[in-house]
């Protein structure tokens, strides 16, 4: 458990020490000193914080705060118990205050529940150039049935295609970035759907590396760069100077974005090659960080052959709010719903070798 040392803590500096937690899962036990916790939630969803204790040893009441830092919840009444139930407004990170009325100290159990709503899933596509422009095919299955596929163009066959959801509204949406003189022009949308984009700005430059993730948990994915392992992040849609910035990980591995702990910030990660038969640009060692900083990795781990696969993939395939690694080989995309070494969760045909392969959610 992580805490802060004073019940006159700021939700700010304790959000920032915030321990992770999923839906369902029970503390009990806990000395209270003054404790945040932080959960991620999708709008829609219905968030339940239970408390439990003795008054008799000493009160403790409960807060609850949007990833604004909103309060949107209190309970202190003077029972053994105390609930929270909130109808989630906003998708991102939540944090629960645990705290003792006038100081009070005591021990106590922690439930926090979601209910209503999932996060959203991730599924394949591919975008193909076709004559002048390019053709983007989404796929809404993760399963050898293909389900739903939406198929638009939008760009020119020189645009790098990315996804974002830039409006916060839970589906990752269609962008591209291009090269325009020596600096990179970013136009998004906010459909899927062939039309006029509705930002465009320019950042970065022409050799940087285009990323994109919600860096702060706010709902809302942003835009971010590469440059070597120099990793430029920024929180918010527009021109303008970086917000985040530090070097991990070496430059001739491939870069990975994702929320690896499910706490509703994207972080980075690297997939790296060993061996005599390496190449740049190929790995099967996924080694993943918990938090936008340098500093030694949250977890890693061996998936995948280096000598087959030709792209990978990252996403939440079954919803439950962490992302999880894909590989391809060829159009093959196999998927495992864990962030370990083991076997795939599923496989299926999708695209064709020469596209360009991304992931997208709804």
């Amino acid at each position: 458990m992580l805490s802060v040392p004073s019940p006159s803590q700021s939700p700010t500096s304790g959000r920032s020490v915030a321990a992770p937690l999923t839906s369902g899962e029970a503390i009990a036990g806990i000395a209270c000193n003054d404790d945040y916790f932080a959960i991620s939630a999708v709008a829609g969803a219905t968030l339940t914080a239970d408390l439990a204790f003795t008054a008799a040893n000493g009160d403790l009441d409960m807060r609850l705060y949007d990833p604004a830092g909103t309060q949107v919840g209190i309970s202190d009444g003077v029972g053994d118990t105390e609930q929270i139930v909130y109808p989630v407004a906003q998708s991102g990170t939540h944090y629960v205050h645990v705290y003792g009325y006038d100081g009070a100290q005591n021990t106590y159990s922690l439930t926090v529940s979601l209910t209503g709503s999932t996060a959203p899933v991730s599924y394949p596509a591919v975008i193909r150039p076709t004559g002048g422009s390019l053709s983007w095919y989404l796929r809404e299955s993760n399963t050898a049935t293909p389900g739903t596929i939406t198929s638009f163009a939008y760009g020119a066959p020189s645009d790098v295609p990315v996804f974002g959801d830039w409006d916060g509204d839970g589906t990752a949406t269609a962008g591209l970035v291009r090269v325009t003189g020596g600096s990179l022009t970013w136009y998004l949308r906010n459909s899927n759907s062939s039309g006029p984009p509705d930002l465009v700005f320019t950042w970065g430059a022409a050799t940087d590396r285009p990323l994109v993730g919600d860096w702060d948990g706010d709902g809302t994915d942003s835009i971010g760069l590469l440059r070597d392992n120099w990793w430029l992040l920024r929180n918010s849609n527009s021109a303008g100077p970086v917000d985040l910035d530090f070097f991990w990980g070496i430059a001739t591995d491939v870069p990975l974005v994702g929320d690896w702990d499910g706490n509703g910030t994207d972080t980075p990660g690297w997939l790296r090659c060993l061996g005599a038969s390496c190449t740049p640009g190929h790995g099967n060692w996924w080694i993943l960080r918990n938090a936008n900083s340098d500093g030694p990795p949250s977890l890693d781990f061996f998936w995948g052959r280096t000598y087959e696969e030709n792209a990978w993939a990252v996403g939440d395939w079954d919803g439950d709010g962490d992302d999880n690694p894909g590989i391809l080989r060829g159009e093959w995309w196999l998927l495992r719903a864990a962030n370990s070494d083991g076997p795939t969760t599923s496989d299926f045909f999708f695209g064709l070798p020469t596209d360009t392969f991304r992931v997208w959610a709804k």
